[in-house]
């Protein structure tokens, strides 16, 4: 989880600079059919950036 990224590079004592960009929080809820080709494996919320 994003979380624990930001906790490791947090206590690594160093500025860094995230940008977390997420499709669930506004219309569409979901991407139209066939728009996007995210291969079966990476189906889950650790695949949803490309």
């Amino acid at each position: 989880m994003a979380v624990n990224v930001l906790d490791k590079d947090n206590s690594a004592g160093k500025p860094f600079f995230t940008h977390i960009m997420t499709v669930s929080n506004h219309r569409p809820f979901t991407y139209p059919d066939g728009r996007i080709d995210i291969p079966a494996a990476m189906q889950v919320r650790q695949g949803a950036v490309k």
